[in-house]
């Protein structure tokens, strides 16, 4: 993931993967365009089934590792 450092604002992104990750990239696309900060993807809340799935997206990890 790309981002501003002065204002934390996503920039672009890049994943590498066997697996499809489209809903991914249409994401980081949606943040992309409407300007949103690594703040605003850590937290995000994307649709979580505890059991069927993690809590936190593999973008939402991203971006908590970007801050730190």
């Amino acid at each position: 993931m790309t981002f501003d450092k002065l204002n934390h604002q996503i920039l672009g992104g890049a994943v590498m993967s066997t697996y499809d990750l489209t809903g991914q990239g249409n994401v980081l696309s949606l943040a992309i365009s409407h300007r949103l900060t690594l703040e605003d993807l850590a937290e995000q809340d994307f649709f979580f089934s505890p059991s069927f799935d993690r809590q936190w997206s593999l973008l939402n990890l991203a971006a908590q590792h970007a801050l730190g």
